[in-house]
Formats: structure tokens, sequence, C-alpha cells
């Protein structure tokens, strides 16, 4: 960075540049500028005098509006809380780009682009979890590629299967579905050019999966078949038949055809249950079936579904997303670019969570909100899993303003259609899942329906007749049931570990890989 003297107390000479450019360019000097058209951003410069001078020209001429200069993570700050810009252009060096700062930019409204001149700043932008990034050498084309709305254009027609909720009249209230949210195909925004390998080797994979899309359906068509006469065996009943949805025209929008997909919540209590090896079996058992899958960490604990799956991201997505979210610059097409691929065989998107359990002020309840309207737009299956503590933390705090380190859980619940509560098959886990699935019904409500799963259940831990023993425990104490329970297989997901996979791809003989796909079957069923 630049000393200050060169920053904010050159202004003569940046004046004088002002008007040498507009004389040229036929723009106004910034403050100056009467009657400017509606696409005009305001801008807050925090970058090295050499980097300004050479991207002032390209705001210029794009009419864009200066408000301010200011040199050090402080005075941006105090810039954002008090001018309140549209946009942030912030030297990504740690005198600078720091959480503080980034903070008070999201707290404004104001989206915040970093510019990278070293690989120091690289990892300090990387550490912070921010998307938006430009190299120093670029030109101001390429801060206006970030900020320009990305076109969307109609879905075209395809034979992908819709996504059917199983009837009321056939599943009870504890592995119920609410059939109230029609599905209808929605192809994901034309995909960025991309820089990195990452990104490449990603769009690569999407690719692959849309050519077997079609091999995909034929195939789903007879897994439904296969799972309708198995889920007698983990306590399901068989789906009636349904008459297949047609997909939208391909001459039709989106937006003419308002519809909501499918949210799926996992949940368990604390002590490690296995939700997240649940999450991500079930985001590849949707997957496998044809789906359009999108699977996120909302965990503000101990998120582990990126290095579940292998997952190299130093960005976490979800946080990107609810950052985008609360400066109301999320879309399907921002959503794809922060999204990472997880998955070989059939691949799906993941938004990974935050990795250090210190960032969970940037989960708040009305950015997860807006991520979550964004999710069902973009996938036709959005599987969540999320942190077990269930507390209010307004009942715990005297300040009513401050973020809430459960908000991102209470507000994944409360948009959820459907919650997939994890106990432990132990005499340890079962009566812990007990007394917080009580607190669950009374945080959620009777609306939403619950689908008990029992993990890990094997006779070493309860005895002889371990499944017997459960299904009584959770009937006798919990009122519960039509519990699905899944068996103890540590070889298959030491095997799915290894690999950087869900265990029904990792291992997709096992018994355990069968009984999540019953799971998966008897929540959404494929025609």
């Amino acid at each position: 960075m630049a000393p200050a003297s060169t920053l904010g107390g050159d202004r003569p000479r940046r004046c004088h540049q002002w008007r040498t450019l507009a004389r040229h360019s036929g723009a106004q000097c910034p403050g100056r500028s009467r009657g400017r058209p509606v696409a005009v951003a305001r801008i807050l410069l925090a970058v090295d005098f050499e980097i300004e001078a050479r991207l002032l020209e390209g705001i210029i001429r794009r009419g864009h509006d200066i408000v301010d200069r200011v040199t050090g993570a402080d005075a941006v700050v105090e810039a954002a809380g008090r001018l309140r810009p549209d946009l942030a252009l912030l030297q990504a060096g740690p005198e600078t780009l720091t959480a503080r700062s980034l903070a008070a930019c999201d707290g404004a409204g104001t989206r915040t682009i970093a510019l990278i001149a070293g690989d120091l700043e690289r990892r300090n932008a990387a550490s912070l979890g921010v998307v938006d990034r430009i190299e120093a050498h670029d030109d101001w084309d390429a801060v206006e590629a970030l900020i320009a709305p990305a076109p969307y254009s109609a879905p075209a027609a395809t034979a992908k299967p819709a996504i059917t909720p199983v009837p009321e009249a056939v599943l009870d209230e504890s592995v119920g579905w609410r059939p109230d949210a029609p599905s209808i195909p929605v192809a994901p925004a034309a995909p960025e050019q991309l820089s990195s390998r990452r990104d490449r080797r990603d769009r690569e994979r999407r690719r692959r999966s849309d050519r077997r899309e079609q091999e995909q359906a034929a195939r789903s068509e007879q897994a439904g078949l296969i799972a309708e006469s198995q889920q007698l065996g983990a306590g399901i009943p068989p789906a009636a038949p349904r008459t297949p949805r047609r997909a939208a025209p391909a001459s039709q929008s989106p937006a003419a055809h308002p519809w909501q997909s499918t949210v799926i919540a996992v949940w368990g209590p604390y002590g490690a249950p296995g939700r997240t090896t649940i999450a991500a079996g079930l985001a590849g058992a949707y997957a496998a079936a044809g789906h359009r899958v999108l699977l996120i960490d909302a965990d503000t604990y101990g998120g582990a579904i990126a290095p579940l799956l292998g997952i190299a991201d130093e960005a976490p997505g979800f946080a990107a997303a609810c950052r985008l979210a609360g400066a109301e610059s999320l879309n399907v097409a921002e959503l794809d670019r922060v999204a990472s691929t997880a998955g070989k065989q059939v691949p799906f998107r993941v938004l990974s969570g935050i990795s250090n359990p210190a960032r969970w002020p940037e989960l708040g309840r009305d950015r997860v909100r807006g991520t979550l309207a964004t999710c069902r737009a973009f996938a036709d299956v959005v599987i969540v899993d999320v942190g077990f503590n269930l507390e209010t933390d307004e009942e715990l705090l005297s300040d009513v303003v401050a973020p809430r380190r459960n908000a991102a859980t209470l507000a994944v619940l409360e948009n959820c259609d459907a919650v997939v509560a994890v106990a432990e098959a132990t005499p340890v886990g079962i009566p812990r899942f007990l007394r917080a699935r009580m607190q669950l019904i009374d945080r959620i409500g009777t609306e939403t329906p619950v689908a008990t799963v029992a993990n890990r259940v094997r006779s070493a831990a309860t005895g002889v007749d371990a499944a017997g023993q459960v299904r009584q425990a959770l009937r006798r104490f919990g009122g519960i049931e039509d519990a699905v329970l899944l068996p103890d297989d540590p070889k298959a997901c030491d095997r799915a570990l290894s690999l950087g996979v869900p265990v029904v791809e990792a291992a997709p003989r096992s018994t355990l890989t069968r009984h999540l796909r019953q799971l998966a079957m008897g929540l959404v069923t494929v025609p």
C-alpha cells in the first residue's frame, strides 16, 4: 500500500487528472455530475495510487462515481458506515482487507472486490473468504465483468424426472411429506468465464453430466422400481404410483412459472451422530436418480462436508453466498460461480461451510433465508447439513440486535420442507436424541414432517437383536413408530472418506448404501 500522503494528500493532482480525462472522454468529475444515469455505481477506493490511476479512465468512461479514497482498514470501516457505497474496491493487503473492514462493508450493503498484487494478498483474500477478486494488472473491464448482471436464458424442455412427494395417505406423520410444491426443472445459467484449473475441471464435469442426463433418466425409472420393492425392509411403505409431471415449455421462462424445489434439513443432537455422512449420502442418492442436487454445509460449530468430500476450497461457498445475499446480489449465476462440485461418477454441487467456527457472524438469519430462496431456483433437491444447537440466543443475551450463532440452523429449519433427524443407535445416543427431538418439535411445530433415522445400528453396542431394541426404545419413550435404521458399515465409510466421495458412490453394493437409497426414495419419489 502507498503511504497516506500519496493516497489522500494529493488532491490537486487528482482533480487535475479528473479534468484531463473528462475533457477527452466527455465525463464529469465525481461530486459535480448532475442527472447521472441510473446504472451509476457509488465506489469506495482503497488501492495503491498507481493502480487507481490506471483504473480511473475506465471508471469515468462508465459514468461511475467515486465517493471517497481512503487508506487502511480503519478508514474503510469509517467510510463504509458513513457513505454506504455500492461497491468497495480494496487492496487485498492485510493492512486494508481485514475481517473488520469486510464486516463493515457487508453491514453497509456494499459489495467488496479485492485487488490482488501478490501472493501475500492472494492468501489474505482467500483466508477471509472473498470470492470477488481481480488482479493488479487488470483494467476496469474486469470489475465490470464482476458487477454486471449475468444473462439468463429460458431452459429447454427436457425429459428430466420431476420431484413428486409421497402422498400423505401413504406415510404417517413421522416420515411424511408435504405435497405442496410442484417441481419444474430449471437449468442453471450459462457458466461464466473461469480461469483456475479447478473451475475449468468443474465446468467440464458439468458438461459431461449434462450429456448423461438422458441416460440417468432411464436409470432413475429402474431405481424407483427397485426402491419400491425394498422399502418394506426399512419400514417405509411403497409409494403409490403418480402421473409424471410435464416440464415447462422451452418458450416459457422460470419467472413465468414460479416453483419451489425440495429443501431437506439434516439435523442431529450433539455427539456426532453421523448427520454429515447421511447428508452427503442423500445428495449422492438423489444425484444418481437424475435430480439436480445442491448440498449445503450450514453448521456454524464445525462444518465437515468439504473435507469429507475432498473439496480443497479455500473460500467457503455458503459464506460467500450469504454475503452476496446480504448485498442483494445473489442470483442463480452467482450461486453457480461460488459453488463447488463433488462426486466423480455422478457429480452434484456443494456450498462448503466455514472452516473457522469464529466466522459464524457471517451466516445471519436474513442472509440464510435469502440464500435458500435462490437455492430453490438452482436445484431440484437442496440438502442442508445444520448444527446441533437449537437454542434461541435472544433468551440469553440482552442485545436483540446482535448476531446469533444459531441463526443459520434455525433459519434453515424454519424454511425447509422436511427434516431428517439423526440419532446414534447406542444407549447414550438414543436418550440424547429423544430429549433434543422434543426441542426440535417445539421450534418447527408439527406442520414440517420429521423423518427419524437411527444411525450405526450394531449388536456390539445394544446386544442381541439391535434393530428390535432400537425400535422398541424409540416407540416406548418417543412415540416414534416408523424409524429408518441404518446399519453400521465402517468399511464403506472409510472407503468413502479415502476417495472423497459419498458412501453411495464409494460402496454402491453395501448394506448402508441400500438403506440410504431407501430413505431417499421414501422422501422423494421418481416417477
